[in-house]
This record gives C-alpha cells, sequence and structure tokens, in this order.
C-alpha cells in the first residue's frame, strides 16, 4: 500500500498544479516576513531580485527554494502556506489542500480582474490612491505596508503610479472585491464603484469602445443569472448589489480547480473537507 504524501509534499503538488495563479496572488517581499526558517541568504537574493526584477521574478526564486528538497528545511512548505495565509494573500487558497477554492469563487475573482483591466484607464485619472488605500487598511484588505507602498509611489511618481501599485495589491488579496468596492464608496467614489458593480455599461458614460462595452456585458452575463435574478438599473439597493453581481458571474466551467477536484482530489489525497 503506498505511503500517504506527507504534508509538505501535499503542499508542493498544489504549488506544480497552481504555480501561474500564485506567482499572481502575492507580495513576496511580506510572505518572508512570516518565514523564520526560510535562511538569510535565500531572504536576501529574493529581496534583491524583486527590487531589480520584480515581484513575479522573486516569487519564481522562493517558490524554487521551496522545491530544492536538498537544502529545505522540515516544514518550510507548510509556514509558506501560512505565511500567505497571515499575509492575507489569494495565494494562500491554491496551497491549503483544506481550502482549496470552488471554481464559483474563481470566477468571481477572474471577472473582477477583468473588470479592473477594462475600466483601468478611468480608474488612474480619476482615483485618489491613498485616500482609497487608507479606506482598504480600515477594511482589513490592506495592511500597513501595504499603505506606506502605495503612499510612497504616490509622493515620488505620482498618484497615477500610486493608483497602480495599489490596484496591483488590491488583485493579490483574498476575497478582495467586495471590500474593495466600499472602501471606493467610503473614499468618496461611489460612481466608480457603480461602474465596477456592473451598474453603469453605457459607452457614452465610461468612455468605452463599443466592443470593449460588449466585452464587459459578456463578463456580466456569464452563464444565466442564477435563480432567476437579473442584473438591472434599480432591480436591487446599493447594499445588495454587490452580491448579485456575483451571482450572475458565477459559473461553473473547464477552471484548473475544478479540474484538479475531478482528477487528484479523492484518487491521491486524502482530505477530510474541501471548504
Amino acid at each position: 500500500m503506498a505511503t500517504a504524501p506527507s504534508r509538505d509534499e501535499t503542499i508542493l503538488y498544489l504549488v506544480s498544479c497552481f504555480k501561474p495563479k500564485i506567482r499572481r496572488g502575492l507580495q513576496v517581499a511580506q510572505v518572508l516576513d512570516y518565514m523564520p526558517s526560510l535562511s538569510p541568504d535565500v531572504k536576501e537574493h529574493v529581496r534583491t531580485v524583486c527590487r531589480n526584477e520584480g515581484n513575479t521574478a522573486a516569487t519564481d526564486v522562493l517558490l524554487r527554494a521551496l522545491e530544492d528538497e536538498r537544502s529545505r528545511p522540515r516544514g518550510l512548505c507548510q509556514e509558506f502556506c501560512d505565511a500567505l495565509r497571515r499575509g492575507g494573500f489569494r495565494a494562500a487558497a491554491y496551497v491549503d489542500p483544506d481550502e482549496l477554492p470552488t471554481p464559483s469563487l474563481e470566477e468571481v475573482h477572474e471577472t473582477g480582474a477583468h473588470l479592473l483591466e477594462i475600466f483601468m484607464g478611468s480608474l488612474v485619472e480619476n482615483l485618489r490612491a491613498v485616500q482609497v488605500a487608507e479606506k482598504c487598511v480600515e477594511m482589513e484588505l490592506f495592511k500597513g505596508e501595504d499603505l506606506e507602498r502605495v503612499r510612497a509611489q504616490c509622493d515620488a511618481h505620482g498618484n497615477q503610479d500610486a493608483v497602480r501599485e495599489l490596484l496591483s495589491r488590491i488583485e493579490r488579496k483574498r476575497e478582495w472585491f467586495s471590500p474593495f468596492l466600499a472602501a471606493l464608496r467610503e473614499a468618496h467614489h461611489e460612481e466608480i464603484a457603480d461602474e465596477l458593480n456592473g451598474q453603469e455599461i453605457e459607452c457614452n458614460e465610461n468612455g468605452l469602445s463599443a466592443d470593449k462595452t460588449e466585452e464587459l456585458r459578456a463578463s456580466a452575463d456569464v452563464g444565466e443569472v442564477k435563480k432567476g435574478t437579473d442584473i438591472e438599473h434599480g432591480s436591487t439597493s446599493k447594499e445588495n448589489a454587490s452580491e448579485e453581481f456575483w451571482e450572475a458571474s458565477a459559473v461553473s466551467g473547464a477552471l484548473l480547480v475544478d479540474l484538479f477536484y475531478r482528477s487528484f482530489g479523492a484518487a491521491r489525497f486524502s482530505f477530510t473537507s474541501h471548504k
């Protein structure tokens, strides 16, 4: 009878399955703060790569250190998993075998990220980065370091670069969309929050081309609205708009998470539950 994989082996297997999503779902400098077992030399190398080549390249260096069986301390993979959770990063969901995201939650994130991409021009021009970041801290979406980085970017390069830094950090957080909308409203960006929530999708109102407007409608209408719910202007209160929009957007499909559940969830590992 085959020996059950260790916790570290399980986490490494998940890293191999979801590496592209993990690379996009963390801020590596913050993760290092919660990994005391990682050698100082490796940490310094990761930080140097982060400064010179960016977050994604530095994440690759960290993941290679996890995969190096010869020099990896016992329990380091679990420490990485815990560090992601403590940092509030979206990548945490992909390395914890007890909390793998459902396909519906995956679709929520992908649709939210797509909306940010579509509205990026408007967001960069109109958001007040520091004010929104401060509200994100109040919503416990951001930590103090996130706010400091946005402020530093604003002081050094201006508000527009600070907005780009803000949005880059937002997308790496867990379950970020609803708190982000709330932060926008608290920072007096109600119209932008409405646009992102699918309430204003007219070309002449948000400056999108006809093709982009149709693309946004398609994102908001993926599948069909569950339980017969239609998203229409004025159909719900502002408090319920976010929930209803995401109900409409959640679809089941050939997502990687769904494939993992079908192919490996029961056969390879003895997980007691999938939250």
